[in-house]
């Protein structure tokens, strides 16, 4: 079953970041969120430098480890029984109630309004399929910009559950990946098996 989820822009900047380190079928991770919702998933190699990246994207907000509730929602993110993430778009203002780890979750994104499109257009790729930057660009109605298009898709901040790793080139090869195009091929074939 699909779940409905929210995408929301981030204004201003949070006082305050819950973190988590977490296992997924690709590697460790690193998840954070602000009081309206998930605002970040990295890989990580190393966990200090993964929270020195991760204070240095958010300058002047506290981190906080959270032991429960980002580590269960990395079970559910990854949970191949629970179906694949479906996440709706909200405008800025929607008041919204949710928690991180409650139905729906929110994406509480820092981008600029051309990266939260496109953003918004991966989410419409269905698990198992892929699109190319070309698709993207037609799809947010600015054909043509396929390289900016490539720019936002590297820019995601939310690993795995904005599906950047579901865009590649029109002539089917993967193209590049952030995490590398190893961890791009694992990805779409988990999924695929998942289906």
């Amino acid at each position: 079953m699909k779940k409905n989820n929210h995408l929301v822009r981030m204004i201003s900047q949070p006082t305050q970041l819950d973190y988590a380190f977490a296992d997924s079928p690709f590697g460790r991770i690193l998840l954070a969120a602000t009081s309206m919702g998930l605002c970040a998933i990295t890989m990580v190699n190393d966990e200090a430098e993964a929270l020195t990246n991760l204070a240095e994207r958010f300058p002047g907000s506290s981190l906080q480890e959270d032991a429960i509730n980002l580590p269960k929602l990395a079970a559910q993110l990854f949970d191949r029984t629970s179906g694949a993430l479906a996440v709706s778009v909200v405008t800025v203002g929607t008041p919204v109630t949710s928690t991180p780890i409650e139905e729906p979750l929110v994406l509480h994104l820092k981008g600029t309004p051309f990266q939260l499109k496109v953003w918004e257009a991966l989410l419409s790729i269905p698990l198992g399929e892929t699109r190319s930057y070309n698709w993207v660009a037609r799809e947010i109605g600015q054909p043509g910009a396929n390289r900016a298009v490539g720019t936002a898709v590297g820019a995601n901040p939310v690993f795995y559950v904005v599906p950047c790793h579901r865009v590649i080139r029109s002539d089917g090869s993967l193209g590049q990946y952030y995490w590398g195009q190893a961890v791009k091929a694992s990805i779409l074939d988990w999924e695929q098996r998942a289906i």
